[in-house]
């Protein structure tokens, strides 16, 4: 196994978050939400722990890089659906995400078998934002839904700026997730016209950074 397809440590820490989704989806259903948090903390500080330690004690891989964002995508997609199975995301916003990161996953495989070389997928500024946007959403919905089952203790001034915040998030994520599907698809058009991206400073060759 060459050097930068090994598993290491940092790859290996980077896989447990695959087994946690489980244990969360469990934990959320049966509604023992201190475990259910506990678990998504513990994913989040694995999160840390295995890019600290590619970046600090020369781990890094290119299974690592490939798993580490599939990892993080995979948590965020199951916390949709449960979420959605629990009435506090609306089915059509949880369905239109997926759909967006499929379409652009799938489109990427398309794309780079056609041009017969790599396409590497880097996240736009945009992608950035929709990714946060995601994140603030499940956050607010996980917060609401504990203090419906009255595990958070807030008055309702509190809880009715929670909801308002949520709500808002609900729009905000279907703008960003509609125009970064939009984006994709002319970055997607370009590559197949051009084999990369336009970079005015360095592009390297036949790897589109998008």
């Amino acid at each position: 196994m060459g050097a930068q397809s090994r598993i290491t440590p940092a790859t290996i820490i980077t896989l447990s978050r695959f087994l946690m989704v489980p244990v969360f989806i469990y934990f959320f259903l049966v509604e023992n939400f201190q475990f259910a948090v506990g678990t998504l903390v513990l994913a989040s500080l694995t999160d840390m722990l295995d890019g600290f330690m590619a970046r600090h004690f020369n781990q890094r891989s290119d299974l690592g890089a490939m798993l580490d964002p599939l990892a993080d995508k995979f948590m965020m997609t199951v916390s949709f659906l449960v979420l959605s199975y629990k009435k506090m995301i609306p089915w059509p916003v949880t369905a239109l995400v997926i759909a967006r990161d499929l379409y652009i996953v799938l489109g990427i495989l398309w794309m780079s078998r056609c041009k017969s070389i790599i396409m590497v997928y880097k996240p736009s500024r945009l992608s950035k934002g929709a990714t946060l946007s995601h994140f603030l959403l499940l956050c607010f919905s996980f917060v609401e839904y504990f203090m419906l089952r009255k595990e958070i203790g807030l008055n309702t001034n509190m809880a009715t700026v929670f909801f308002n915040i949520q709500h808002s998030l609900l729009y905000i994520v279907t703008i960003f997730t509609l125009i970064t599907t939009v984006q994709y698809t002319f970055v997607g058009i370009h590559f197949l016209k051009f084999g990369e991206r336009k970079n005015k400073k360095t592009p390297p060759p036949n790897l589109p950074l998008i």
